[in-house]
């Protein structure tokens, strides 16, 4: 189907018409055997392979060994790929922990909520990863190094399974800011079961993340602190500022009245001194 100023005359050998007036062809059986060369497409030719005399088809500039199934691809974008696949879950975030970017297998990890939308990290997690995961964000943005959770146990479709989540905090030439990648690392198959691994962390990592949220806590109180300290001095500040202006303001009004009484020495009148002027 074409449009109203298009026309298949050119492939007249290719298509058939349909209905000319609603510009509809069908294609002739011959041409489902071939392709039509495209105009801005260069014919194929053959050139020497660099490692010997056989011919290597080329499309233009791009090989023919670069072209499969109608895309253009590179090995680069293979490798990672690939590296991608055999790589950890893994969610990408910014300076302030909100999530830019997530792997394709770290989405089951995640369970939004109800109430209003957001991107927090620590908030869309599942929540027996929440309080573990907060503590690990806080010690990697706090030291500027990686942290770890340590194995943690949750619930999962088929049972009880632990994972790991490392933090691990970094600058990219590419954005503004520093970024904190998550990965969720889970134990291989043919070590201990996932419940068993989590129990025999579990009294050592609750002890570690008690001291790491008591940590936070102090150190938000502290902040707390610190700013309602700096809000009183800048009100002390302020009402200081305004008692010199109210000085000021005092001061010119008096000076403005001065200026408006008569002198109070007439001609004529004794002097101080009870002379004459």
């Amino acid at each position: 189907m074409l449009g109203s100023a298009e026309s298949a005359e050119a492939a007249a050998d290719l298509f058939e018409p349909v209905d000319a007036g609603q510009k509809i062809y069908r294609a002739r059986p011959a041409a489902v055997a071939r392709t039509p060369a495209l105009p801005f497409v260069r014919a194929a030719q053959a050139v020497p392979a660099p490692d010997g005399p056989a011919a290597v088809e080329v499309d233009g500039d791009v090989p023919a060994r670069m072209r499969r199934r109608g895309r253009l691809f590179s090995f680069a974008e293979i490798h990672l790929h690939k590296a991608a696949e055999l790589a950890p879950p893994s969610i990408l975030l910014n300076a302030d922990a909100d999530i830019v970017h997530v792997s394709e297998r770290a989405a089951r990890f995640l369970r939004p909520g109800g109430g209003e939308p957001t991107r927090e990290l620590a908030a869309l997690v599942l929540p027996p990863l929440q309080p573990a995961l907060r503590a690990a964000l806080f010690q990697a943005r706090r030291s500027g190094r990686q942290a770890a959770s340590g194995p943690v146990s949750y619930e999962g479709g088929d049972g009880i399974h632990a994972v790991d989540m490392q933090v691990l905090p970094f600058r990219d030439p590419h954005a503004e800011g520093e970024l904190l990648l998550v990965e969720f690392q889970e134990p291989p198959p043919d070590t201990k079961g996932s419940a068993d691994v989590a129990a025999a962390h579990a009294p050592l990592e609750d002890g570690a993340l008690l001291r790491q949220l008591d940590e936070e806590l102090r150190h938000a109180r502290r902040q707390l602190q610190d700013t309602v300290e700096q809000t009183e001095v800048s009100s002390g500040e302020m009402r200081i500022q305004a008692e010199e202006m109210q000085t000021m303001i005092e001061e010119l009004r008096r000076r403005r009245g001065a200026r408006a009484r008569p002198r109070g020495t007439a001609v004529g009148q004794p002097g101080t001194d009870g002379r004459q002027p």
